[in-house]
């Protein structure tokens, strides 16, 4: 065996040594329920939320961190929890109830923020438009305040 062959076979074998490491270490995802509402540990939101995550193989404790925070219906306490928020240091807020995005977006929040909304969003100013947000939020729309009249009619 030459020289150049020893040297690739030693390589060879350190990468693989390697290998079994890193599938060992797997990164759990951090999520951060934030809602304006009263605290709902049993809230059917919540519990859909976390059953769907189950479903796509996210499982608190395995690989998901899921951390709530309730401002029992208080602005000025969503807008004190903000920064505590983003001191846990989430992948993503998920920010539910009312105006809620709209303290996340007053604190100039760089995490993303997936949001639950009942009006326009792109007429409320949280996104661009709905093909190309153009900021750090994306969501869902109810849209259940331009069917009020129609639901009145």
């Amino acid at each position: 065996m030459d020289r150049r062959t020893a040297c690739m076979t030693l390589a060879a074998l350190s990468s693989l040594a390697a290998i079994p490491a890193s599938a060992q270490t797997t990164r759990t995802a951090r999520i951060a329920w934030s809602s304006i509402s009263r605290a709902d540990p049993g809230s059917p939101f919540l519990q859909g939320f976390r059953s769907r995550l189950g479903e796509l193989g996210w499982v608190e404790g395995r690989n998901l961190a899921l951390d709530t925070w309730w401002a029992d219906a208080s602005a000025a306490r969503l807008k004190e929890l903000i920064p505590q928020i983003v001191a846990s240091r989430p992948d993503v807020i998920v920010a539910t109830g009312g105006p809620t995005v709209r303290y996340f977006m007053d604190a100039n929040v760089q995490v993303p923020v997936a949001f639950t909304n009942s009006a326009d969003v792109v007429v409320a100013g949280i996104v661009n438009s709905w093909s190309r947000p153009g900021v750090n939020r994306t969501g869902v729309s109810f849209f259940s305040l331009e069917l009020v009249p129609k639901r009145l009619a």
